[in-house]
């Protein structure tokens, strides 16, 4: 099963910001879920995390909503996966398999060394884009 996360926080923290562009900070949690085309109940547990991690402000009541905490300069790549990602590894071996020889007794090692490196090396290209700069790259 594909994990969508990470692309759902970013396309909603790309929509806060685009609200405040247009004069509308503060978004529903019913609006951002219209976008996404998902439940908002779903959203607000999305919403909740992001909270968590000082990217958004969420305010209840009639008149609330969510809008960024920081300026879309200071929020990296990085702080929207890192807010939303369980922590489990990008990619991860097959642990069942049982270990008949050199390959299967090994290979569960060798695959979480790849998958180490790979959350590191993603980890490292994430934090060096803010979604100022993904925002300045619509159309």
């Amino acid at each position: 099963m594909v994990n969508v996360r990470f692309a759902s926080a970013l396309q909603m923290t790309m929509s806060l910001s685009h609200g405040a562009e247009l004069g509308h900070p503060l978004l529903t949690s019913a609006q951002l879920a219209e976008g996404l085309n998902a439940n908002p109940t779903a959203v607000r547990a999305m919403v909740s995390q992001l909270v968590k991690a000082g990217l958004v402000e969420s305010f209840k009541g009639k008149t609330g909503g969510v809008r960024l905490k920081k300026s879309p300069e200071k929020i990296s790549l990085k702080d929207i996966y890192v807010a939303v990602t369980e922590e489990s590894p990008v990619f991860c071996s097959r642990s069942e398999i049982p270990h008949r020889c050199k390959v299967t007794r090994n290979m569960e090692s060798v695959f979480t060394e790849i998958s180490q490196s790979s959350e590191k090396a993603l980890l490292k290209h994430l934090s060096g884009t803010s979604l100022s700069q993904i925002m300045s790259r619509l159309k």
